[in-house]
């Protein structure tokens, strides 16, 4: 009660308090109790509207859904059933009618096409043409438009004067494309019997991508197109893999030689094999016109190649006559790493051919030895072996072939039958008291291992029996060997800067002389055919003298002196057929050089600055034609070259 301003009281309501706000989890936690405690109630609710709608939306679809699938049963259930094999629905044709159908789809028998084009008469057809449409009440005026389609009657008859014989070009042209050679030519000459005509469109990036960069003609090339782009690789690829011999047609084989001989060099040491092929290329055609002359039917079908193949032997001349490569230019193309299935964990050692199979060895101080199939495009693996107690320094394949000899940092070595597949371990050499057996060579002739000994001493051991035969002694340190291909001679290279020649039959010294400019002697080579001797030093000098002027003197003249390396040469290697000299070092990384011998001068397109070699640690050539070039590094890699020259 409070007074008012007419001393009046007015009686004052209580105020309301306000409910306390529910929070939300107590608010879930209530209704769940009382769904928990009043589950009957809770079900007695009537169903919301929009659940109502969706349920009906829902039974309506289902019921469309089945309407939909009766309606397509009963009409199918409606269409005419066909028996299996009278075809009673479909109508008979007339005899036009299958005619037609037999010249286009051939017929139920095996040559109706023939038939049907045998028994065509256009005159009779053309004349039957204007009756049917008449029958039919057609406004044609019976062409063959309307049919659907035109006869073409042009080449239907032909005189037998017309038609060409085909000349000896022409076989020896159709001949030329089983050749793989001649692939790419008789595709550009010949019209293609489809093209498409994206490929001019699609453009190739051939220098973005470290594959396609070889594929560029020009540095400054990037894009090409999808044409361009398939006729370089058709081009890459016959430069890898060219034609075999025995797949040239004749004529090729004329047309190859006579490219190679232009593009020899024409040096003192060619002009003899030069005179020889301008003597025979007259033989061979004074015997083609004899042959042309004596054999009327000579000219048909290119019978006068094959009469000439039978009379004369200038194929098998050929075929071994030695070939003289070109000293500007070394056509060598990269392939898969050899060793690509399983690189080495170390540097690569030691890498050799086997002398009669295409296959690769290569070992290093993981004290793994590897063998692979060479084939240039995949190199598969064949097998492995592990020495636990000996990293392995050098490996050789026997000249059979049968057995691999490996030695190390160690008192004894090993000899691994490739027959048997055991390995043997021996226990050094009797009577030499050496603490390693690294360095390592075996004879050509299948009958010396040659252990590099201490204080001078070489050591002879037989392959066979494994035990000591002879010692030669040099004054001395030694530091290179090499044996002739003979193997009747030895050739040592010592720290004095002197080269010696033993004889392997006496074991006595045949001659020694002085290398010219030597600091320190590091590498010493012999070519197959004994011509050639090299010598490399710690300064990267290599020397290269002819043996017959070596032979002569004490203090001879090197026939060429190459500083193209400045640091100590570690490996000089001679090609089989003594026309290509490698020479390399491991302490730079890309220091390798090919020798060009008939000229002797360096090559100069191989190796460039992009060639990856890294620091190169071994070389090897492949036996027989020498087609492959290894070179090892110290990444574990065995980098495999092809020489397009000689045959793999």
């Amino acid at each position: 009660m409070s007074p008012t301003a007419g001393g009046s009281t007015v009686k004052q309501q209580p105020k309301q308090q306000p409910k306390p706000r529910q929070k939300k989890g107590d608010a879930q936690e209530k209704h769940s109790s009382q769904s928990r405690i009043q589950p009957a109630k809770a079900k007695a609710q009537p169903p919301q509207p929009q659940q109502q709608s969706t349920k009906l939306s829902k039974k309506s679809e289902s019921k469309k859904r089945k309407r939909g699938e009766e309606a397509v049963i009963t009409s199918l259930r409606q269409l005419p059933q066909a028996d299996g094999d009278d075809g009673a629905s479909v109508p008979a044709m007339d005899d036009e009618e299958r005619e037609l159908a037999d010249l286009v789809f051939g017929g139920e028998v095996e040559g109706a096409v023939s038939k049907v084009l045998d028994g065509f008469d256009l005159a009779t057809f053309e004349r039957r043409l204007p009756e049917k449409h008449a029958k039919d009440d057609d406004d044609d005026d019976g062409n063959d438009d309307a049919l659907g389609f035109s006869i073409d009657t042009a080449g239907i008859a032909q005189d037998e004067t017309d038609l060409a014989i085909p000349t000896e070009t022409d076989a020896l042209a159709s001949a030329r494309v089983i050749s793989g050679r001649a692939v790419s030519s008789a595709l550009q000459d010949a019209p293609a019997a489809w093209t498409d005509d994206g490929d001019e469109q699609v453009k190739v990036n051939i220098r973005d991508k470290k594959r396609l960069r070889k594929l560029r003609k020009d540095f400054d090339e990037k894009a090409i197109s999808g044409t361009d782009y398939e006729l370089r690789l058709r081009a890459q690829y016959e430069r890898m893999f060219p034609t075999p011999k025995w797949a040239e047609i004749p004529e090729e084989k004329q047309t190859a030689s006579k490219r190679r001989a232009v593009g020899a060099d024409s040096d003192d040491g060619g002009n003899e094999d030069d005179d020889q092929d301008d003597e025979d290329n007259e033989a061979v055609n004074d015997q083609r016109v004899i042959t042309s002359a004596t054999d009327p039917n000579a000219g048909d079908l290119g019978h006068s190649e094959l009469l000439r193949l039978l009379r004369t032997t200038q194929p098998i001349v050929d075929s071994h006559r030695r070939r003289v490569l070109s000293a500007d230019k070394l056509d060598i193309v990269r392939v898969k790493d050899a060793n690509q299935l399983a690189y080495a964990q170390a540097v690569i050692q030691s890498a050799q051919f086997h002398p009669r199979a295409p296959v690769l060895l290569t070992c290093g101080f993981d004290k793994t030895l590897r063998l692979f199939q060479i084939d240039g495009k995949i190199n598969p693996k064949i097998t492995s072996i592990y020495i636990k107690d000996m990293p392995i320094f050098r490996a050789h394949f026997t000249p059979d072939g049968r057995q691999i000899i490996m030695t190390g940092r160690r008192k004894w070595f090993y000899v691994h039958d490739l027959e048997t597949g055991q390995t043997n371990k021996i226990w050094g050499i009797r009577g030499r008291d050496e603490k390693s057996y690294e360095l390592s060579i075996v004879s050509p002739c299948n009958r010396f291992i040659a252990f590099m000994c201490r204080n001078g001493y070489i050591s002879l051991v037989s392959l066979q029996t494994k035990q000591w035969v002879a010692d030669l002694k040099m004054n001395g340190l030694v530091t290179a060997v090499a044996f002739s291909k003979s193997g009747k001679h030895l050739y040592s290279f010592g720290s004095d800067g002197e080269v010696y020649q033993w004889d392997t039959a006496t074991r006595q010294c045949l001659h020694r002389f002085h290398d010219e400019g030597c600091v320190k002697a590091t590498a010493l080579a012999v070519s197959d055919d004994e011509q050639y001797i090299a010598t490399g030093t710690a300064a990267g000098v290599v020397n290269v003298y002819l043996t017959k002027t070596a032979l002569k003197s004490s203090n001879p003249k090197p026939a060429k002196t190459f500083m193209n390396l400045t640091t100590p040469i570690s490996e000089l290697l001679f090609h089989p057929d003594s026309q290509l000299l490698v020479m390399a070092s491991k302490n730079v990384k890309d220091a390798l050089r090919i020798v060009h011998l008939p000229s002797l001068r360096v090559v100069q397109n191989w190796p460039t600055g992009a060639t990856p070699l890294g620091y190169v640690s071994t070389v090897a050539f492949s036996s027989g034609g020498g087609g492959y070039l290894a070179i090892g590094n110290a990444k574990g890699k065995v980098l495999l070259y092809k020489l397009t020259a000689y045959n793999a």
